[in-house]
């Protein structure tokens, strides 16, 4: 295996190529929530596969008629393969830009500003796709890519639900299976740390509607006769939790097993102190279940969150008004063992079952995918903890994310490959949010990671 050396003095050559080719990348505008974008996002992944076959990789274009390809390549030398599968996931599709009034540069023309890349995608997740891409690069100019059994496998409607993926994971089954599923679209909880994600919660939410009168009443007149349902959802919504701070919905627990200790240790080593928490967010952390660690509540339990309660009147002044309607929006963060469509519907009979002088309506009910869980013995990790350890100069995070990839947990199923999830953004580069980008510094620490990686991984 190279020296991180070596790796190095690739990196230092080639360093403001990488950077001017990612921007090419950047530039096309490949929103995929916006039906407007479909063929920008077609545009993206013919640029993208182009780009491919001119570093070593052979590949196609996968449901291209769909408008939202998979990029599927393979190293292009013919003959045997040998060695452990990695098939690599990632997407090329970026969220949209709006409010555009807040970015501080063109949110598709990549520009460098104190040592950070800025542009929608420049961490999520074209520039860490994008450095993975270069670690194949590396390998074929140094003549260690030919034979190796690596796929990558790239889609256009991650940040939309990944359906086209979906629907046809079974058809790209011959092509997909691998020994381990390298995903480089999660972050780090410190830039002087590498972490390993060995958890990713599913996801699951709804719309709830509470209906009374016909129509917005005079709160003088029909104050204390008509049911409010302003008030209605207030009751409802918490009746959803206990005083501990546990989920009070009958059966929302079903399948659930407790975090080994071995899984709450080494979360808790990694994790931020509740000081560090309020630095980091502005609030205490007192959401969740009383008497459990913040790693576990974050990550290793599964939540029921309000995102967002709306009703009545909310401009300036006052309207003495009873509203007709109360609307909530829910989503559910969910733990392995647990089944979503299962979870919706205890919920909702939760809720109709308790409502007074009101209807309760349960609508846009969505379920994403399971979650993952990735075992601290996995054989995956163990080849790259050496890896990570000699990049950072210590021993790596371990972190139950609290978060979703949905399609990640099915994608492990059908190739049968154990989950390996390692990225290197962090906090500050505002994901899904105005004024996104990298750091040039975990750029490089993903591209060394992802070239030694990729040889320990493959390796028999």
């Amino acid at each position: 295996m190279d020296s991180i050396s070596e790796i190095k003095n690739y990196l230092e050559t080639n360093r403001p190529r990488f950077i001017n080719e990612l921007t090419e990348f950047l530039a096309i505008p490949s929103v995929s929530t916006d039906p407007s974008s479909k063929e920008d996002c077609l545009r993206c992944a013919k640029w993208l596969l182009a780009h491919l076959e001119s570093i070593g990789m052979r590949g196609e274009l996968k449901f291209a008629e769909t408008g939202y390809p998979i990029v599927v390549a393979k190293p292009a030398a013919d003959g045997q393969t040998s060695g452990r599968g990695v098939t690599i996931y990632g997407h090329y599709d970026v969220q949209p830009v709006d409010p555009v009034e807040l970015w501080d540069s063109p949110p598709f023309k990549g520009e460098v500003r104190d040592g950070r890349l800025y542009a929608r995608g420049a961490q999520d997740n074209k520039g860490q796709i994008w450095y993975v891409i270069k670690a194949l690069e590396y390998l074929h100019k140094t003549g260690k890519l030919a034979g190796k059994p690596i796929t990558l496998c790239i889609e256009g409607q991650e940040e939309s639900g990944s359906e086209v993926l979906a629907e046809n994971l079974q058809k790209l089954k011959p092509e997909i299976q691998a020994a381990t599923l390298l995903v480089c679209d999660t972050g780090t909880l410190s830039p002087h740390a590498a972490t390993i994600t060995m958890g990713l919660r599913g996801i699951a939410h709804c719309t709830v509607t509470v209906t009374g009168p016909n129509k917005d009443l005079h709160s003088g007149v029909h104050g204390g006769v008509a049911r409010n349902p302003a008030q209605e959802i207030s009751r409802l919504i918490a009746s959803l939790y206990d005083e501990s701070g546990r989920i009070a919905v009958a059966g929302f627990y079903d399948g659930v097993t407790e975090p080994t200790a071995e899984e709450i240790a080494l979360a808790s080593a990694g994790a931020p102190s509740d000081e560090d928490y309020i630095k980091m967010v502005g609030a205490p952390a007192f959401g969740g279940e009383k008497g459990r660690p913040l790693a576990v509540r974050g990550g290793l339990r599964p939540t029921l969150e309000i995102n967002g309660v709306h009703s009545g009147y909310g401009g300036a002044g006052s309207k003495t008004i009873i509203p007709s309607v109360a609307i909530a929006k829910l989503s559910m963060r969910l733990v392995k063992g647990q089944d979503g469509a299962r979870v919706l519907a205890a919920v909702k009979r939760h809720l109709v079952e308790r409502a007074i002088g009101v209807s309760v309506a349960v609508t846009e009910e969505r379920v994403g995918g399971p979650a993952l869980q990735v075992s601290p013995q996995s054989e995956s990790v163990k080849r790259v903890v050496p890896c990570l350890k000699e990049l950072m100069g210590g021993e790596p995070i371990f972190r139950w994310e609290g978060a979703s990839i949905p399609i990640v947990s099915e994608l492990g199923a059908v190739s049968g490959a154990e989950p390996l999830l390692v990225g290197f953004g962090l906090e500050e580069d505002n994901i899904h949010a105005p004024n996104e980008s990298f750091a040039i510094q975990q750029f490089d620490r993903g591209f060394i990671f992802a070239c030694r990686a990729l040889m320990a991984l493959t390796v028999l």
